[in-house]
């Protein structure tokens, strides 16, 4: 443990453990924000550890999301559903036709957009389970090399 200026520039990660040095820790807020000790208050979850959590954190809130919008869905074809299905429903066997060439987005790159534009794009859609999904991409992949 070295100081600088009488300020101890080692600190331990409260995430893994590890004794890093005190610039591996980011400033919490700005740095105008001050410890009890008049210092730059820095987190005690170094920047490695910080942006793990982040990304765990962004990762679940987008999954909720996925999960409550297609949970209220089902195959318009088949009907597969949560209604219909109960517990042998799974949210990610719905998916998203594009019948028209109207696609802004590719849906699965939206999730952590805003609901509203994500349900914009979902309007221009047909709901398929991926077994529906699949059997109607075949028959226009037909039609489609039938005009080569």
């Amino acid at each position: 443990v070295t100081r600088m200026n009488n300020v101890i520039n080692i600190r331990t990660c409260t995430s893994c453990d590890v004794l890093k040095n005190i610039r591996q820790f980011p400033y919490a807020k700005n740095e105008e924000t001050l410890d009890s000790k008049g210092n730059p208050y820095r987190r005690y979850i170094c920047k490695d550890c910080y942006s793990k959590k982040k990304c765990e954190q962004r990762r679940i809130r987008i999954n909720k999301r996925r999960f409550d919008i297609k949970n209220d869905l089902a195959c318009e074809m088949c009907t597969y559903s949560r209604e219909r299905d109960g517990d042998y429903f799974v949210t990610d066997n719905l998916q998203f036709h594009h019948h028209e060439d109207n696609k802004s987005y590719n849906i699965a790159d939206m999730w952590n957009m805003p609901i509203k534009r994500i349900k914009q794009e979902i309007a221009k859609c047909t709901v398929l389970c991926m077994l529906c999904h699949g059997f109607v991409t075949a028959q226009e992949r037909k039609e489609v090399n039938k005009g080569i």
